[in-house]
């Protein structure tokens, strides 16, 4: 892939962050930088992740969430108040993947688990409340 101020500017944005961002997040951390459309961004992301840079994945809200691509893949534990994403790098369903395998031959080649549910800090602002 053609490296450009522009993609550079947006894959070090992915290199600083810990959890996954939308195309708007990424604009928003762009203004004031660089000049870039929305839609541009939107071609980078995607194109990034055709070359396996990043990691896409529409989740429940039905936005497309973007991170940088792991050895191992992450599931996501969701804050239903103030909408931070954790990353979690346990997979319970290794097992149950390798099972089906066994079983039936089907080969699973990737899932999404979303965990939602009120982060520590959301539960301490509760408490003061």
């Amino acid at each position: 892939m053609k490296q450009t101020k522009k993609r550079n500017e947006i894959y070090e944005i992915f290199l600083h962050t810990t959890s996954p961002l939308t195309a708007e997040d990424v604009a928003n951390q762009l203004k004031g930088k660089i000049p870039i459309h929305l839609a541009t961004i939107y071609r980078t992301l995607n194109k990034m992740c055709d070359e396996n840079l990043l990691v896409k994945n529409v989740m429940q809200d039905k936005k497309s969430y973007f991170e940088l691509k792991k050895e191992h893949h992450t599931h996501h534990l969701i804050c239903k108040q103030c909408h931070q994403i954790l990353d979690i790098d346990i997979c319970p369903l290794k097992e149950f993947e390798q099972n089906i395998y066994e079983k039936t031959g089907f080969e699973i080649t990737d899932h999404v688990i979303e965990l939602r549910g009120i982060c520590n800090q959301c539960k301490v602002k509760e408490s003061i409340q």
